[in-house]
């Protein structure tokens, strides 16, 4: 079984950062704790800017030895830039609609739609002008 997250309650691994923790049961609901989860997890990016995501994220190695400082004092303190980052990409995702993924989709296909296209009529014309 592959863990990719920390538990933010008591530091055990487990398989995806919104997953109910296998040792505690804790499920993070509330959007500070999906957050939190989110930034002790291998997956954790921010957008920064518009055209990419920085990688924020720690390396298993340092999820492992926050866990265990978690498992030991029962918190972290977590970086609060971060943390907002991490809630607004958390806020983000919620409202992302069905409507707003075809619009983008639409927006980055249709350039390369218009040169394929382009590109079968260039070669319709010269089949027809021999």
């Amino acid at each position: 079984m592959k863990f990719t997250s920390i538990c933010i309650k008591c530091g055990s691994q487990k398989k995806w950062f919104k997953d109910r923790c296998p040792s505690c049961s804790f499920l993070p609901e509330e959007k500070i704790d999906i957050a939190k989860s989110l930034m002790l997890s291998i997956s954790f990016e921010i957008q920064s800017n518009e055209y990419g995501n920085e990688y924020a994220a720690k390396t298993w190695q340092e999820l492992l030895e926050i866990g265990k400082h978690i498992a030991k004092s029962g918190n972290y303190e977590f970086d609060q830039y971060l943390l907002k980052k991490a809630e607004d990409e958390i806020t983000s995702l919620e409202n992302l609609s069905p409507k707003a993924v075809l619009k983008s989709v639409v927006i980055w296909l249709a350039p390369v739609l218009v040169v394929i296209f382009g590109f079968i009529l260039y070669v319709i014309w010269q089949f027809f002008k021999v």
